[in-house]
């Protein structure tokens, strides 16, 4: 976000003192003065003091799953406008009546307003220094946390879980277990196998230039974990860059035996041999080795806890004969129960597993 204003800020940091003060001359007292405390590292280091009982919270994207999974979406008092228009809606509808704390596509920009108009205890997330000092005038708690691979995934999990209270731990604790047995399933499986060259495409190439993921990726960690190898995280790729992008040259020179493909749209052209393309010309496309992505609540390939799935999924792709046991549907329809307590129509799942675009 954008550095704020200076005289924004000072009008907003005036604003809250003057509502302070007068919340003082009533004679309510404050919640640490009613409230016993708790000490949580956050994933930047800090140690910050949380009252003991949190009611209220703002998160963004995949944080309001995490909630979902904590048993306490009812905490969630800002959210992401996004999520309000994806299949979180169906699975928890409750969350169109929240606040949007965070509007537009995808992640979403921070509505400060917004979050400062609901007064959640809590706010999980980075923020810049002005926006911080905004919050800690106005008593908001800022956790700072970091979903990058599988283990910052759980932590930030147990870390919410610890934040929230209320049971919470418990359910953190099951669920990053079962992520932990996931992937160790995967692996153990695939130890003595053959690894598969995979490309992960996210774009359609239309325009010559294909994107795609590097070695610091969390999909990444799952192809691996799959049995699989990426071949975009390899020297050859510049792996610094912000977003990493190839074209059919390097395709074609390294000819992946699968093609994994995150966005519905990509996937249709890529399959629509009318319109000439240069997938064509890749012999994962006429081996028919191209697969889409599921997609739930979260686009599995992605940092959410909905990639719990991913590694699965993944194995029984590019090993179906080590995993011809393994039901995803079904096993779908059993997380979905698990840790959101939904059950899940075949028409989901149908739609999980054939994102449209």
């Amino acid at each position: 976000m954008k550095k704020l204003n200076k005289k924004l800020f000072s009008i907003i940091l005036t604003a809250l003192l003057l509502s302070l003060s007068i919340a003082g001359c009533s004679g309510e007292t404050t919640q640490s003065e009613n409230t016993d405390l708790k000490t949580v590292v956050d994933m930047d280091g800090a140690e910050i003091e949380i009252p003991d009982h949190v009611t209220k919270v703002a998160v963004g994207g995949a944080l309001n799953q995490m909630m979902l999974i904590l048993g306490q979406p009812d905490k969630i008092a800002a959210t992401a406008e996004a999520v309000q228009k994806s299949f979180f809606a169906a699975v928890y509808p409750e969350i169109k009546d929240v606040a949007a704390g965070y509007t537009g596509s995808g992640k979403g920009e921070l509505n400060l307003e917004t979050i400062l108009e609901v007064e959640p205890d809590v706010l999980f997330g980075s923020v810049s220094d002005d926006i911080k000092e905004v919050f800690d005038e106005a008593g908001i708690i800022t956790v700072g946390i970091s979903m990058a691979n599988p283990e910052e995934i759980k932590e930030t999990l147990t870390i919410m879980a610890k934040v929230i209270g209320d049971g919470a731990e418990e359910k953190a604790k099951e669920f990053c277990d079962y992520y932990d047995s996931n992937i160790q399933y995967v692996e153990d499986g695939t130890r003595d196998a053959k690894k598969v060259t995979v490309f992960v495409a996210g774009s359609d190439g239309s325009d010559g230039a294909i994107s795609t993921v590097g070695l610091d990726d969390i999909h990444t960690c799952y192809i691996l974990s799959a049995g699989g190898t990426n071949i975009t995280a390899g020297d050859d790729v510049d792996q610094s860059a912000s977003s990493i992008q190839v074209d059919f040259e390097f395709l074609m020179s390294k000819q992946p035996e699968v093609i994994v493909v995150t966005a519905a749209t990509a996937y249709e052209y890529m399959m629509d041999k009318s319109n000439d393309s240069q997938w064509q010309d890749l012999d994962a496309v006429k081996a028919g080795k191209v697969y889409l992505v599921p997609s739930g609540v979260y686009l599995w390939s992605v940092r959410s806890c909905e990639g719990a799935l991913q590694p699965l999924w993944l194995a029984q792709v590019l090993h179906p004969d080590l995993f011809e046991d393994l039901d995803m549907r079904e096993t779908t329809r059993e997380f979905y129960q698990n840790f959101y307590n939904y059950e899940l129509t075949d028409e989901e799942i149908e739609n999980i597993f054939n994102q449209t675009s």
